[in-house]
């Protein structure tokens, strides 16, 4: 694994030694949370770094006064929860 910050190999390592860059990953269970909950609001998809997805979802609930968004973010939260997606916008993947 490479870290996020300078790019150097870290190995197995969640802090880079070189920059002391946190190179964990976001937790799976907080992102498919924030989904199930705010979904309609796409603040799961926000905390994982998927602005455009987290805009689109904003999006379809003004558009539909908020039916395709609390549907949305509730098949997307139940997706990110079992293990869909594998990694954030930065390409980090998800902790338990």
């Amino acid at each position: 694994m490479y870290c996020r910050e300078c790019g150097k190999d870290i190995g197995n390592l969640k802090i880079c030694p070189a920059c002391s860059c946190d190179n964990r990953g976001k937790s799976r269970l907080t992102a498919g949370l924030l989904q199930l909950l705010l979904g309609s609001l796409g603040i799961g998809r926000f905390y994982l770094g998927y602005k455009l997805m987290g805009l689109m979802q904003i999006g379809a609930t003004l558009i539909t006064c908020g039916i395709a968004g609390a549907i949305w973010g509730f098949i997307d939260g139940v997706l990110i929860l079992n293990g869909t997606p594998e990694k954030d916008a930065d390409g980090v993947p998800l902790s338990a």
